[in-house]
C-alpha cells in the first residue's frame, strides 16, 4: 500500500504552520481594519480592503488547517503556492502603486512587513525540506 511521505514533521512543520498561519491573521486584520476605516469614512490603510478578501483568506486559512502538512501534503504544498503568491502581489504593489493609497508612509511599509511574512513562510518550508 502506497504511504504518503509528509514533508517535514514535528517542530519544522509547525514553525511554517505557524509562520502562515500569522500572515493570514495579520492580513484578515489588515483588511478588517481598512473596511471598518471605510465605514467610518476614512482611507482605508491599505489600497485594498474589502469582504471577498476576508472571505478568501479565511477559507485558506481552514483549509491550511485541515491539509497541515502531516495530512495532506499536496493540497498544503498549494495552498503555500497561493498564499505566496497573494503576498507578493501585496508586496509588489507597495512600490508598483500609488502611495496616495496608503494614509501615510508608515501603513504602506507595514503592510510590506506583512507580505514579508507570508512569503517567508514559503521560504521556510522550502529551506526546511531541503535539509
Amino acid at each position: 500500500m502506497y504511504k504518503v511521505r509528509p514533508i517535514m514533521s514535528g517542530n519544522k512543520a509547525n514553525l511554517v504552520f505557524r509562520i502562515q498561519s500569522l500572515y493570514l491573521f495579520l492580513s484578515i486584520l489588515w483588511n478588517i481594519i481598512g473596511l471598518w476605516q471605510i465605514s467610518l469614512g476614512k482611507q482605508p490603510i491599505g489600497p485594498t480592503a474589502s469582504f471577498a478578501v476576508i472571505a478568501l483568506l479565511i477559507g485558506i486559512a481552514v483549509l491550511l488547517t485541515i491539509f497541515h502538512c502531516k495530512r495532506c501534503p499536496r493540497l498544503y504544498i498549494t495552498l503555500s503556492i497561493i498564499i505566496v503568491i497573494l503576498a507578493t502581489s501585496a508586496a509588489i504593489g507597495t512600490f508598483t502603486k500609488p502611495p496616495s493609497l496608503w494614509p501615510s508612509e508608515l501603513f504602506r511599509y507595514l503592510g510590506l512587513v506583512i507580505n514579508f511574512v507570508g512569503i517567508s513562510g514559503v521560504v521556510t518550508l522550502t529551506n526546511l525540506r531541503a535539509t
